[in-house]
This record gives structure tokens, sequence and C-alpha cells, in this order.
């Protein structure tokens, strides 16, 4: 099954194209509404294209909210700035042979990631379940114990614990 990209802005480096052809499905949006309505499916991976027009930091803060797939910005422009909350930036001209490799790997390393702790989750289930009956158990064995002390002490007669202390007298 082709792994999914949601593309946020518009294709002006026409990178869609190249993804297609390398067997990615992509959703294109380029509003905010439309984005956090695919993300509601299974993206695996979500690509912004660097755009003045675009807040990217918005687009970036609702992947985050509603999904755990990877974020990547393809840059349009050469300068140096700093870009935070991106899994994968992208320079400008880099080439496609490249950037694809990128994405793989990064897609890769995702599901690696979420495999892991998706079984964490599950192992963490089986251990709380494991506990809760540990202590059902304890707290039958503490009841089972204090009704069989009972029963053991004839009524009338003191338990060790409710004698005075001889050397008090």
């Amino acid at each position: 099954m082709a792994a999914t990209i949601v593309h946020f802005g518009q294709d002006t480096c026409f990178r869609l194209p190249v993804l297609r052809s390398a067997g990615y499905a992509v959703e294109e949006c380029e509003s905010l509404d439309r984005l956090s309505g695919l993300l509601a499916g299974n993206a695996d991976a979500v690509t912004l294209e660097e755009e003045w027009q675009l807040y990217t930091p918005e687009a970036v803060a609702l992947t985050r909210a509603y999904s755990s797939a990877p974020v990547v910005l393809f840059r349009n422009e050469p300068n140096p700035v700093v870009f935070d909350g991106f899994d994968l930036v992208i320079p400008p001209l880099t080439a496609p042979e490249d950037w694809l490799r990128q994405i793989a790997d990064l897609l890769e390393h995702s599901h690696a990631v979420q495999t892991a702790a998706s079984e964490l989750a599950r192992s963490s289930a089986t251990l709380r379940q494991e506990s809760a009956s540990v202590r059902d158990e304890s707290r039958r064995l503490r009841e089972c114990s204090i009704d069989q002390r009972s029963a053991a002490i004839p009524v009338g007669w003191e338990t060790p614990e409710s004698k005075p202390d001889p050397a008090w007298d």
C-alpha cells in the first residue's frame, strides 16, 4: 500500500508529480480547514511548501495536534532561516532523487517508531491488567487472612497484641 502524503500549500516547484511517480498517494490542500480534515485520515507524512503568503507554523501546529505524521518543509528561499517543528527540511535546488530518498528514510523511521510505540502500548496494557489481577488477588488473600485470624481466636481470649506490656505493671 502506498504511503499517503498530504501536501499543504502550492506546488510551485512541481514536486507533487515527482512524489506521485515515486508511488506516493498525494492529497493536496491549501487551507487549514482542509488540512485538519485530511489529517483525520491516515497521513503518513505532511509536506509544506515555503511560501511568503502562507503561515506554515499554523499548519505545523495543526499537524502536530492531530497527527503523528512527520512534517517535511520544502524550502524555496536560499536564505538561511531557522525552522522549528519540522522533521525534515529540504533546501531549494535539492535533486529529486536526494529528497525522495530522504523522505523514504523518514517514513521508514517514522513507521518503525510508531510500530515500537504500538508494541509498548500493548505491553503496557498487558502489564496494567496483570497488575490489577495481582492487586485483586492480594486483596482477596488479605481478607481471607483476616477472616481466618478472627475465626482462630476464641471469644474472650485476648490477642498477644492487645495484652499490656508486663514492664508497665
